[in-house]
């Protein structure tokens, strides 16, 4: 028997999650809060709101409890219009938002939180809110009297104090189009983590800047939600056709895919079931199945955002026509740099940890062997780690041992794209002209509670699971974390030859979530683009004495 110490590590993460959740009524787990900076406080549809955040105990250093924040966007009718998940990585984690059309011109409440905050007041949820305005839309409403613009606002731009923390300076105030610019950044005190870095115009007209995040008390725990320690927690419950609990039950969690994931559960008492999943990314198709269960089963996910929002309303929203003329510019930058998506990507970062069993034991590509017209003939022919016996109209398959050579004397796990095969029936029905390739792993495999006399994973060619037949019960669309990204910034002296031509209206010049500094100090290049104006360097992040600061440093782009 074989026992990697991956899994052994799943197993110990288990027992412990076990154990917190017997502890509950008196955990004395620290409360945690978020910090969350954006790239701009006033943006419009069609660009991206940038952020990074913060995840802290209450004595200022970084949360090493959750591994997953949850961000959203609420709007003045108290419904949740974007959503995201982002990991945590000691204690930091960044993503954003496109702003589709779809939205409304109006202040919005950007929230953050873990799973953990939950148990808590939601007073201590991260709070900040931002104005987004859809210059589509604008003649649509009537609501407008005033945004509010720089001269008349009574927010402080500049830093006093801050200034002692970070330091910014270029070598000039004033640079042309298209022209590198160098920013030195020189820490003066401790930092917290890492900064975020980002290049905007100085616009005239200024979003809202009501912002507000509160310590949790640490007393109180509800004890209701799990903190996520190592990853994405997928919590839900299992019943029967009479909605009663199936106790003590295996049940599988599929993410059928060509990086396929593959999780193994049992139910409790309650019929309530845990998965921990560490970088599930982007939105993602779940397939959830019970081990051996002939009659009817449902399953109810339980949800990872919040339900209600009345607690989250921002403040009343109002527009200055005066504005219209800058809004209708920025607006035709947007529309441009969005028609030029395809060659400005940014970079994602793919997180796929591999296969659960790691490295098969014999890998078959169907292709190098003669496509037979049935899975047992395949089997048969040249698959010698699976023994095929026919009973009847069923089938019975046993993998061989490799070191015995001799068949294991339980059944198999078999896979298709991920999606667990409980009939050897369906497989051998199977058409073996849509499969790719098979994987046979030779060795008693144990993956949380289950126990695996071998596996056998079949796979597509584009890993769809393509004509297996699922009841719609099982399955589920998911929404994993944001990937994290490399974003997009052009360099004009070598990189991005045949850009020259390509015009460039970016008003985000550069965004940079996670700035480790050197020596406590570094130099970071970024490009101006076609646009002309005021801009700023902004540079964020949490101090050891003074907390969460902002430090800006202006220049001009002229044509």
């Amino acid at each position: 028997m074989i026992l990697t110490m991956k899994k052994a590590r799943l197993m110990l993460v288990a027992l412990l999650l076990l154990k917190l959740c017997w502890a509950y009524p008196q955990t004395d787990l620290p409360a945690e809060k978020i910090t969350l900076h954006t790239n701009a406080d006033f943006l419009l549809t069609g660009e991206t709101l940038f952020f990074k955040l913060y995840c802290q105990y209450a004595n200022s250093e970084k949360s090493t409890l959750s591994k997953i924040a949850y961000i959203e966007v609420i709007s003045s009718e108290g419904k949740s219009v974007l959503q995201a998940k982002v990991g945590l990585t000691d204690g930091e984690g960044a993503g954003d938002f496109f702003l589709t059309s779809k939205l409304e011109s109006d202040h919005y409440t950007i929230i953050a939180y873990t799973q953990w905050m939950k148990n808590f007041s939601y007073r201590g949820f991260f709070r900040k809110e931002i104005t987004i305005i859809n210059p589509f839309r604008i003649q649509m409403q009537t609501n407008f009297n005033n945004v509010t613009d720089s001269t008349q606002s009574n927010f402080k731009l500049a830093s006093e104090p801050q200034e002692q923390i970070v330091s910014l300076r270029t070598k000039r105030e004033s640079y042309s189009t298209r022209e590198k610019v160098t920013v030195t950044i020189v820490s003066n005190s401790g930092l917290i983590g890492n900064l975020s870095v980002g290049v905007h115009p100085i616009s005239e007209v200024v979003g809202s800047q009501y912002q507000s995040s509160a310590w949790s008390e640490t007393g109180g725990s509800s004890g209701k939600y799990l903190p996520e320690l190592r990853g994405k927690l997928i919590t839900g419950t299992i019943t029967d056709a009479e909605r009663k609990p199936l106790a003590e039950k295996l049940v599988f969690l599929s993410v059928p895919s060509k990086e396929y994931y593959f999780h193994a559960a049992r139910s409790d008492l309650q019929g309530k079931f845990n998965f921990i999943i560490e970088s599930l990314q982007l939105s993602r198709h779940l397939v959830i199945q019970v081990d051996k269960s002939d009659s009817a089963v449902s399953v109810i996910l339980n949800k990872d955002f919040l339900e209600a929002y009345t607690g989250f309303l921002p403040t009343p929203f109002r527009f200055n026509p005066s504005f219209t003329r800058t809004i209708e510019k920025r607006s035709v930058y947007s529309q441009i740099e969005n028609s030029y998506y395809n060659m400005k990507r940014d970079s994602t970062i793919s997180s796929y940890p591999g296969r659960f069993y790691n490295n098969p034991d014999k890998v078959y590509l169907l292709d190098a062997y003669t496509r037979f017209p049935t899975m047992e003939d395949v089997f048969r022919e040249y698959i010698l780690e699976v023994i095929v016996k026919k009973r009847g109209e069923n089938y019975e398959l046993k993998v061989m041992d490799g070191k015995t050579r001799l068949p294991f004397n339980g059944d198999p796990i078999i896979l298709l794209d991920g999606i667990l095969i409980k009939d050897s029936k369906t497989v051998m029905s199977y058409s073996p002209q849509l499969l790719k390739k098979i994987e046979i792993v030779t060795k008693k495999y144990f993956l949380g509670p289950s126990t695996m006399n071998g596996i056998i994973s079949l796979e597509t060619f584009e890993g769809d699971f393509r004509k297996l037949y699922l009841p719609s019960e099982s399955q589920f669309n998911y929404e994993g974390l944001q990937p994290s990204k490399l974003y997009f910034a052009p360099n004009y002296n070598s990189t991005h030859a045949g850009l020259e031509r390509i015009p460039d209206y970016r008003v985000q010049l550069v965004w940079i979530p996670s700035l480790k500094l050197a020596n406590r100090s570094s130099d970071i290049d970024f490009f101006t683009s076609d646009v002309p104006g005021d801009f700023e360097i902004m540079v964020q992040g949490i101090s050891k004495e003074n907390g969460p600061f902002t430090v800006r440093h202006r220049f001009t782009v002229v044509p």
